[in-house]
C-alpha cells in the first residue's frame, strides 16, 4: 500500500539487498531478515530473491489479521482488492490463522518464522477488539500457532496509536491490549493467563466438533486448565457444557479465572455508569479493578470438571498439586 511503501516487490528487493549488505560489513552478528509485509504475502519470491542472489536473509517475517482472509483468497494484490471491494468484504471462518500460519511455515522453508503484526481485527474502529470475543480468538490463535511460529507479536500494547491520528473515546475499537487511559481489556488477561501456563502442554482428546476447545498443561505439581469458547461474528456460537475427564477418581479443590461477559469486562462496566466521554481517576481506578481476574475457588469431584461456557469466553482453572 502506497501508506507505507510506494515502491514495487522489485523495488522492495532492492532496498532490502543494498540494506543488508551494507549492515552486514559494519557488523556480522546484525540479523536481517523480511519480507515485512502484510498478509503472509512475498515469502517465497523473497527467499528466491535472497538464495538465488546470495542476499543475507536470517528469518523470514510477515504479519496478518482473520480480516485479510478475502484478500489472500482472491489471488489480487492489495491496492486492487481495496479498488474492487472498497475492503468491505471481511467475512472469515474460524482457525483462519493457524491455516494461514501452517502455510507460511512450510513456505519459510527452514527460515525462522516472525509474525511481527496480528490481531483479531485489521479494522480500527471494530468494537470486538474491546470485548471478551478478541479474548477468547486469541486463545484459540495462541493454542493452534503452538509450534508454529518462533515469534508471533500481537499488535498493538496500548490504544494510544498514532499511525492515521489518535482516535478519540474511551472504548473506540482500538488494537490495544489496553486503553488510552491504561484499563486492560479482556485481550489483555488472555495474555496474563497464558504467561502464567507452564511449559509443558499436555494433550487434550475430544470426541466431539465444538466451538469450545481445552488446552491443559503442566507447571510443577499443578494442573493447569484453560477453555475457551470461540467462533467467528457471522457463525452461530452457544452456551456449551464442557464436560473434561482428568483421568482419575479424585477429588481436587482448585480455583477457576473467568473472561466473559459478566467477568473481566470494564467496557460493560464503562457502560454501566454511562459511558463518560472523559474519565476521571477514580472511574479510571474502577474500571481498572473491574478488569482484574478474580479467583473463585471450586471443588472437583470424581476427577470430573464440568463447566458452562458462555460464547466467547474463557475460563482457567488451576487444580494445584495434581501431579503430587
Amino acid at each position: 500500500m502506497p501508506l507505507f511503501f510506494s515502491g514495487s516487490q522489485e523495488d522492495y528487493f532492492h532496498l532490502y539487498e543494498m540494506t543488508a549488505r551494507t549492515a552486514k560489513k559494519i557488523d556480522s552478528k546484525l540479523r536481517f531478515g523480511g519480507p515485512a509485509t502484510s498478509y503472509n504475502s512475498w515469502i517465497p519470491e523473497m527467499i528466491d530473491f535472497c538464495e538465488k542472489n546470495n542476499v543475507p536473509l536470517d528469518f523470514v517475517s510477515t504479519h496478518h489479521y482473520p480480516t485479510d482472509d478475502p484478500l489472500w483468497k482472491s489471488g489480487l494484490d492489495i491496492e486492487e482488492f481495496f479498488k474492487q471491494t472498497g475492503g468491505k468484504e471481511t467475512d472469515y471462518h474460524r482457525g483462519i490463522l493457524k491455516e494461514m500460519t501452517a502455510r507460511t511455515k512450510q513456505e519459510s522453508k527452514n527460515y525462522p518464522l516472525y509474525y511481527t503484526e496480528w490481531n483479531v481485527s485489521a479494522m480500527l474502529g471494530d468494537t470486538i477488539h474491546d470485548e471478551p470475543y478478541a479474548a477468547a480468538m486469541v486463545a484459540k490463535t495462541l493454542a493452534d500457532n503452538d509450534g508454529l511460529v518462533d515469534g508471533y507479536s500481537f499488535w498493538t500494547f496500548s490504544d494510544i496509536f498514532e499511525e492515521q491520528s489518535q482516535k478519540p473515546g474511551v472504548f473506540h475499537g482500538g488494537f490495544g491490549l489496553q486503553t488510552v487511559d491504561g484499563v486492560e481489556k479482556p485481550v489483555y488477561r488472555i495474555f496474563e493467563i497464558f504467561h502464567e501456563l507452564g511449559t509443558k502442554r499436555i494433550k487434550v482428546e475430544s470426541s466431539q466438533s465444538s466451538t469450545t476447545e481445552v488446552l491443559a498443561a503442566q507447571k510443577g505439581n499443578d494442573l493447569q486448565v484453560l477453555v475457551y469458547n470461540h467462533n467467528v461474528p457471522s457463525e452461530p456460537i452457544e452456551t456449551e457444557e464442557v464436560k473434561i475427564d482428568l483421568g482419575t477418581d479424585n477429588a481436587y479443590d482448585a480455583w477457576i479465572e473467568r473472561i466473559d461477559s459478566n467477568h473481566t469486562n470494564p467496557m460493560k462496566k464503562w457502560e454501566e455508569i454511562g459511558k463518560p466521554e472523559y474519565l476521571k481517576q477514580p472511574e479510571i481506578d474502577q474500571l481498572r479493578e473491574n478488569s482484574k481476574l478474580q479467583k473463585e475457588n471450586i471443588e472437583i469431584k470424581e476427577g470430573q470438571l464440568t463447566l458452562k461456557m458462555p460464547p466467547h469466553s474463557c475460563a482457567f482453572v488451576t487444580i494445584p498439586g495434581f501431579f503430587k
